[in-house]
């Protein structure tokens, strides 16, 4: 069976790298991709994402394709994502956005299977924020296997906790989604790909047969540290 090269990444905050060193199939993004100054503009979050972003994508980034999600600080988007998805929407674009839906990617007559959703549990300002109930539901909904799972929110006990950052007495305390959680236990997919929650653990982690990866690239001072994952499925 042909190998697919994924490279997964989130949470830059307009610090884009250059990966044209790491050549790869398929690019996910897990959100949190805008630098601050865009959350709250509509005009200049979609500036910055049809202009830095997209010639970021096109110039600097060695891949067939990359799909990537909103995330929880995309609040000027939060209503007006259609514009977004109206742009790099098309499957025969390099870019693709992806809002609460599934989108497949092709090699030498393999199918990759993707679903990115970046609706995330509603603990803090937050945009595209539900509460795990109404999480539920959206997750009831998708009845359809997928390879990869691509959401910005993390599923409970999995790379969700935030130790930089915690008050005393709550370091080690989870924040994830108890729905996604019991989504991935329902569904299988091989691999979760999340962010948000950018000094949890790193490391893969599994539940049942899944692997799940926290891949944001900043830690909680905003600074680079961590690498792109890599992987091969």
């Amino acid at each position: 069976m042909t190998k697919i090269k994924v490279m997964a990444l989130s949470d830059m905050h307009g610090m884009l790298p250059d990966l044209r060193d790491h050549p790869v199939d398929l690019v996910l993004i897990a959100g949190d991709i805008a630098p601050e100054y865009t959350d709250y503009n509509t005009d200049i979050a979609i500036s910055w994402y049809t202009r830095e972003f997209y010639r970021w994508c096109k110039s600097y980034v060695s891949a067939q394709k990359v799909f990537f999600i909103l995330g929880s600080h995309d609040h000027a988007l939060e209503n007006f994502y259609p514009m977004l998805w109206e742009t790099f929407h098309s499957n025969e674009m390099k870019v693709q956005f992806l809002h609460n839906e599934i989108k497949i990617f092709r090699k030498e007559g393999r199918e990759l299977s993707v679903y990115g959703t970046e609706y995330n549990l509603n603990n803090g300002n937050h945009s595209f924020s539900k509460t795990d109930r109404e999480l539920n539901k959206i997750y009831m909904k998708n009845n359809e296997f997928v390879d990869i799972v691509l959401s910005h929110e993390a599923p409970y006990g999995f790379s969700d906790t935030n130790n930089q950052t915690e008050a005393a007495g709550y370091q080690g305390v989870h924040h994830g989604s108890q729905a996604l959680r019991r989504y991935i236990q329902r569904m299988e997919p091989e691999v979760v790909i999340h962010g948000k929650y950018h000094s949890a653990t790193h490391f893969k982690e599994k539940l049942q047969d899944t692997d799940i990866y926290n891949v944001c690239l900043m830690d909680e001072n905003h600074e680079l540290t961590f690498k792109p994952l890599i992987f091969e499925i």
